[in-house]
């Protein structure tokens, strides 16, 4: 009557054990440990990618790892090529041309110095597939360079996919190494220096390439870009 009633599951009794922890994730290392950056100077590492990152949005980890080390080698130094000198001419009507995909590489042969085997018509090309204007400024033709992406001397080719027409400055300042194309978006950056001195380069700097009639071998200016960075990150 006044006794406790107990409840029973048989034999055994039913424990209740508390849930499994959560297993805790592991966080993968960073890139750069895997392209042989030391761990103790991954602090080091991340602060100078920092500080470079509008230059280095384009260099692989790999590379970004051998120029924060020192041990990347730079590309072979791209030789400034003389300017030809070309008389002005009279512009004239002109039948409806074609551009050439391809030309033969052909030597140089001296004449009073040196001038370039299919430098005329490499020239006219560039001009045609550029619109007649530099493809940064839109200066007039008269002012302005047919440019080899690829020197001339390092078997560029006349083609107008290795040539675009730049103001005269600018195309010196690019075979000079002190300005360059980034090839993955055909912006033209200076160097820091030049800027700073220079209001009117300081407008175009970082100008994205008017579109061409047909599109340029962007393999043909790597070298020079990545010369380039080289030196930025000096």
């Amino acid at each position: 009557m006044g006794g406790r009633s107990s409840y029973s599951t048989g034999s055994s009794s039913t424990t209740l054990s508390a849930p499994a922890p959560a297993p805790v994730k592991k966080e993968s290392p960073h890139p750069a440990l895997k392209h042989g950056c030391p761990a103790i100077r991954l602090e080091e590492f991340l602060a100078w990618e920092k500080a470079h990152l509008g230059i280095l949005n384009r260099v692989k980890m790999p590379q970004r790892v051998a120029m924060f080390l020192g041990t990347w080698e730079e590309p072979n130094a791209v030789k400034p090529e003389p300017v030809v000198a070309e008389e002005p001419q009279a512009e004239e009507p002109r039948a409806e041309r074609s551009l050439a995909e391809e030309r033969e590489h052909k030597e140089d042969v001296p004449f009073y110095g040196r001038r370039r085997c299919d430098q005329g018509k490499f020239r006219e090309d560039v001009m045609l597939n550029c619109g007649g204007r530099c493809v940064y400024t839109n200066a007039i033709a008269v002012r302005c360079e047919a440019a080899h992406l690829k020197a001339h001397a390092r078997k560029g080719g006349a083609s107008f996919k290795n040539g675009l027409l730049l103001r005269a400055d600018i195309h010196k300042l690019f075979d000079a190494g002190l300005c360059a194309i980034d090839p993955h978006t055909l912006k033209l950056w200076f160097a820091p220096d030049l800027v700073k001195k220079d209001a009117d380069l300081a407008a175009i700097d970082g100008i994205t390439m008017r579109k061409t009639l047909l599109p340029i071998n962007k393999d043909n200016i790597e070298d020079r870009w990545d010369a380039f960075v080289k030196i930025l990150l000096a």
